[in-house]
C-alpha cells in the first residue's frame, strides 16, 4: 500500500477586494502538482498540516488492494 500527498500552490485572490460581498471562488486545475510518498499515514498527515501552513493545498491519497 503506497501513501503520498498531492500539494500545489492555492492563491485566492478574492481577498484582495475590500467590498462587502465576495464573489464565488472559482475552482481552476492547478498547473503543477507537486507529490511526496510517505511508509506510513502519520509522517503525511504531519507534512500536509505543516505544507498547509504555507498556503499550499494538500490532499492525502493511499491506493488500497482490492
Amino acid at each position: 500500500m503506497s501513501i503520498w500527498v498531492e500539494y500545489f500552490k492555492y492563491k485566492d485572490s478574492r481577498w484582495e477586494n475590500t467590498a462587502q460581498m465576495r464573489e464565488q471562488p472559482k475552482w481552476t486545475e492547478p498547473e503543477n502538482v507537486l507529490k511526496r510518498f510517505f511508509d506510513n499515514r502519520t509522517a503525511a498527515t504531519k507534512f500536509a498540516e505543516q505544507i498547509g501552513d504555507q498556503g499550499y493545498h494538500c490532499t492525502i491519497k493511499e491506493d488500497k488492494p482490492l
